[in-house]
């Protein structure tokens, strides 16, 4: 879960297998569902909280796929896929921003 630049939250999930993402969707001024096929353990953040840099903000979405780590961010209505790394056995476990006010993905071994 995430929360937007208005505090609307955003969630990722898994059901029945498939990805799912929660989120508000501004150019039909409601929340909306959208299915990610291919995707597993997805994870959100909100990639910047002070208050001075809002409006470069987004709520990032983080998940593996094809053995890749991966985002999409907000701004891109979540459509664009962007391969971070490479990742074979891993599974992504969290997001979050670090002291160094970057973003910072947790990656462990598939158990």
């Amino acid at each position: 879960m995430a929360f937007d630049q208005n505090m609307r939250a955003h969630v990722a999930f898994v059901q029945a297998g498939l990805a799912w993402l929660w989120w508000y969707d501004s150019q039909v001024n409601q929340m909306a569902f959208t299915s990610f096929p291919g995707m597993s353990n997805p994870r959100l953040a909100t990639d910047e909280k002070r208050d001075a840099e809002l409006a470069v903000s987004d709520v990032v979405l983080s998940y593996m796929s094809g053995g890749n780590l991966c985002c999409r961010i907000q701004r891109e209505r979540f459509t664009v896929e962007r391969v971070l790394t490479a990742a074979p056995g891993l599974q992504l476990v969290s997001v979050a921003r670090n002291t160094g006010n970057r973003l910072q993905w947790e990656c462990f071994p598939i158990a």
